[in-house]
């Protein structure tokens, strides 16, 4: 969260004051802070609050008004919102009475123009340059229209021909089209997420570019395998979303002990300039025993060199439906020709356990 705070709590205290504070990862930092009181004992003070946040500039805190007022401008945050988000105004008195009155409160939110999208002519009107801010995750179209009172809505806009697909080249795209002869012609720039550069749901088969195998040790009776889940007590009775086909260990029945086997995806290439990233989603089902594990590993696809730490997740559970996973690729990974490893290991004793299952795999750039 991110707190902007007015403290009456006892006058005179070292704490007392105003300040904005955060906790992200579990850790409460004070980020800006003005001790003093906020009004003195049996009187009132009343005056304006104005608070504001975004990922640019962080976070602002002006008050008039109190005793001791808030002038934070521009401070600096690591706070990341989300839609499990909400705004919460909490009051509280120590030792004291104390009445809080709020009025006229007004919430309100705005777009940042990160693109900038720019039209110009470089040439005098011969032909006109459009250049905007991009990013590897996005791919461009470009529409326009020269009747924006007949066609006031942008989504029907037809695409200017030859920029219906633009791949990104960051950090800025730039296209030269012909100057058009109306004399009144509007432009609007399209983003949308570039399509995964890898996508596999197991439905296809056989997949030859998916590999399998086992490290030494493997004691040879467990072994990744593409096709229905048949298991008949403890791995999924379906595939994600009640498809036909995943991939997982032991299809037909219980994986067995000392496992040492691994799973590699096809080729990824995170060579292309602009790429800063990657991100890893899958579905997963799982039903393992204690102290069995698994990892999830980024390779280089020349030499099988690990690239990085391993992906964080957690093998062990029992699953009664899919559940989402989604990691980032280590920052090791850029600029490299990449294979995706998840590699399953049991011990010496294992029980009735179906395995690791996955489905829906999803690799996309950032």
């Amino acid at each position: 969260n991110i707190s902007f705070e007015v403290d009456t709590w006892m006058n005179g205290d070292a704490e007392q004051g105003v300040n904005i504070s955060e906790k992200v990862t579990g850790v409460n930092t004070d980020l800006a802070f003005t001790n003093g009181p906020i009004l003195q004992d049996g009187t009132t003070v009343s005056g304006t609050v104005t608070i504001s946040w975004n990922p640019t500039d962080g976070a602002s805190f002006t008050t008039t008004g109190l005793d001791t007022n808030a002038d934070f401008v521009n401070v600096a945050t690591s706070f990341t919102p989300d839609n499990d988000h909400t705004f919460i105004i909490s009051a509280r008195v120590g030792g004291a009475n104390e009445t809080l009155l709020i009025d006229n409160l007004c919430i309100t939110t705005r777009t940042i123009d990160r693109y900038e999208f720019v039209v110009s002519s470089p040439d005098n009107g011969i032909t006109l340059d459009l250049s905007w801010n991009s990013s590897a995750s996005e791919q461009y179209s470009i529409v326009s229209t020269s009747d924006p009172v007949g066609n006031p809505d942008p989504d029907a806009w037809p695409v200017v021909a030859g920029l219906e697909t633009i791949v990104a080249t960051p950090p800025l795209n730039l296209v030269n089209i012909p100057k058009p002869g109306d004399p009144l012609r509007l432009y609007k720039l399209v983003a949308e997420p570039v399509p995964p550069v890898l996508f596999e749901d197991f439905e296809v088969l056989p997949l030859p570019a998916w590999t399998v195998g086992a490290n030494p040790g493997d004691s040879g009776t467990t072994v990744w395998e593409f096709g229905v889940p048949t298991a008949p007590f403890n791995g999924p009775p379906f595939a994600f979303d009640g498809s036909g086909n995943c991939v997982g260990t032991n299809l037909a029945g219980d994986y067995t002990n000392n496992a040492n086997v691994y799973l590699r995806s096809p080729v990824i290439d995170l060579t292309a300039a602009g790429i800063t990233g990657a991100t890893l989603k899958y579905q997963q089902w799982r039903d393992t025993d204690f102290g069995n594990f698994g990892t999830v590993r980024i390779l280089r696809s020349s030499d099988g060199v690990q690239l990085g730490a391993d992906i964080d997740m957690n093998v062990e559970g029992a699953d009664v439906t899919w559940q989402a996973f989604s990691g980032e690729f280590p920052p090791e990974a850029v600029g490299e020709l990449v294979v995706v490893e998840w590699s399953f290991f049991s011990g010496p004793a294992v029980l009735l356990f179906g395995g690791w299952y996955l489905d829906n795999v999803e690799v996309n750039l950032k």
